[in-house]
């Protein structure tokens, strides 16, 4: 249980000094370099745990995958778990 405490008081942590940097008008970004999971997902699971995040403030690496292949109008086949799938729809 002592873990669980930790994890708990990282989080709380975290959390605050992610307010307080916005109450400083700090731009702030999140990046993660997950290949498995969905934008949705990712962000679904932080406001879970109690981060205050826009989707527009999270980046990951399907994100600047869609946007390469975007912006250089190509076709992938695209070789990934079915979660993260629906960052290439529409």
């Amino acid at each position: 249980m002592l873990g669980h405490n930790i994890y708990y008081n990282y989080i709380c942590m975290l959390v605050f000094i992610i307010d307080r940097l916005r109450k400083s008008n700090v731009r702030i970004r999140f990046v993660t370099n997950t290949t498995k999971e969905s934008l949705r997902s990712v962000h679904e699971k932080l406001t879970k745990l109690g981060f205050d995040i826009g989707r527009d403030e999270l980046f990951t690496s399907l994100t600047a995958a869609r946007k390469f292949v975007e912006r250089r109008s190509l076709r992938p086949l695209l070789l990934l778990e079915e979660s993260a799938k629906e960052d290439f729809n529409g």
